[in-house]
């Protein structure tokens, strides 16, 4: 009898961590405290209104999104952020620390400590060679069942032919699953 009450005692204990563990999962509802699929207009006041200053506007014919820039603080760090929509929904936003204002070493590690307290260990992590051998390094969190992914990257200016490639600290919160049903709509 003492057994049979251990077992389902110790049983209980695993259930009840289980379910504390998935509530405790980061979620990535927001980024800035933009919800996904804002408009422009709703993005724009956010940022204003949080003291970040607006730069452009214009349009990425990669991804056919429209972009709205801004100047702020990311982590401490001066930095640039570039909002993107599809039929007018952000679905993405990301961070750029220059490697020629901080030490990109130093910044990358911050961001990335700041990114593993908030969101747990990441998911992946590579390196290669980019193009003439720059290096490149990639860590990648994935959430809310793989619908979200955050994606930091280093890595060093550098130039094609006399076109100087800004180079850094970037971190990209992307909805995945909001991009991919807003691409099928806009074809």
């Amino acid at each position: 009898m003492k057994l049979k009450c251990l077992v389902l005692l110790v049983a209980l204990f695993i259930v009840s961590s289980l379910q504390l563990t998935a509530a405790a999962a980061p979620q990535l509802d927001s980024v800035l405290g933009i919800p996904w699929g804002a408009s422009p207009d709703l993005a724009r006041k956010n940022m204003t209104d949080n003291g970040y200053l607006f730069v452009w506007e214009g349009g990425d014919a990669g991804t056919g999104s429209r972009i709205l820039e801004f100047k702020g603080s990311y982590a401490a760090f001066p930095a640039y952020f570039q909002l993107f929509f599809m039929n007018r929904q952000l679905w993405q936003l990301s961070v750029r620390i220059s490697d020629e204002e901080y030490n990109m070493n130093y910044a990358f590690s911050t961001v990335n400590k700041l990114l593993g307290e908030k969101y747990g260990p990441m998911e992946a992590s590579k390196t290669y060679n980019y193009y003439r051998n720059i290096p490149i390094t990639i860590h990648t969190w994935k959430l809310d069942g793989n619908t979200k992914a955050i994606n930091l990257r280093k890595i060093a200016t550098f130039y094609i032919d006399k076109t100087k490639m800004n180079g850094g600290v970037f971190v990209y919160y992307e909805n995945v699953q909001l991009f991919e049903k807003l691409k099928k709509s806009n074809i």
